[in-house]
C-alpha cells in the first residue's frame, strides 16, 4: 500500500512569500483574540493551511514544497508582522516537518 501523499504543484518562493504577506494583516486583526485566548484561533491555523504555508520546507516525498530555509525564513517573517504568535507556531511546525523528511524512510 503506498502511503505516500499525493505530489502537488509547488508555487515558488515568490508566490508562497506573498501568500504570507497577504495572509498577515488578516492575523494582525486577530491579534486580541489570540492574546486573550492564549492559543491561536482556529482561523489562523485554517488561514495557514489553506495558504499551504505548512509546506514550505517539508520534503517532496512528504507532500511539502522543499523550499530553501530562506523561504521559510521569509515566510515566518511575514506572518511574524501579522502575528508573532502565529509566526512562532509557523516556524516550529514547519521546522517538525522538515526534521521528519531527514529521517530515513525504512
Amino acid at each position: 500500500m503506498n502511503t505516500q501523499p499525493a505530489p502537488i504543484q509547488a508555487p515558488d518562493a515568490v508566490s508562497a512569500i506573498a501568500a504570507a504577506r497577504t495572509l498577515a494583516p488578516t492575523l494582525r486583526d486577530r491579534a486580541a483574540e489570540t492574546d486573550a485566548l492564549r492559543r491561536l484561533p482556529e482561523e489562523n491555523v485554517a488561514d495557514m493551511r489553506a495558504a499551504g504555508l505548512f509546506r514550505v520546507i517539508q520534503p517532496a516525498r512528504c507532500g511539502g514544497w522543499q523550499m530553501d530555509f530562506h523561504a521559510h525564513l521569509d515566510v515566518v517573517e511575514e506572518i511574524s508582522a501579522g502575528c508573532g504568535a502565529s509566526g512562532w507556531c509557523l516556524g516550529v511546525l514547519q521546522i517538525h516537518s522538515w526534521v521528519a523528511g531527514l529521517l530515513s524512510q525504512q
